[in-house]
């Protein structure tokens, strides 16, 4: 059997942003495998609790966009 993968050997849980009141809180805790069996209902609930997806400041680099020619 191989060896069981844990998330918190490579990733820390968030403690700020708002998903330390979502199933990420306790990311470090998962299995490989078990985070993503349940991956879409922990990022679904994720997004109900984040009130942006991308931070108002950010900008796109001058050099990341090219014409159409």
């Amino acid at each position: 059997m191989p060896e069981s993968i844990r998330i918190g050997d490579y990733v820390r849980s968030p403690s700020a942003s708002g998903l330390d009141a979502t199933g990420y809180a306790k990311i470090s805790e998962f299995e490989l495998s078990d985070f993503l069996t349940r991956w879409d209902r922990l990022h679904d609930d994720a997004l109900q609790v984040m009130p942006e997806r991308i931070h108002p400041t950010a900008r796109i680099h001058p050099s990341a966009i090219t014409a159409k020619t």
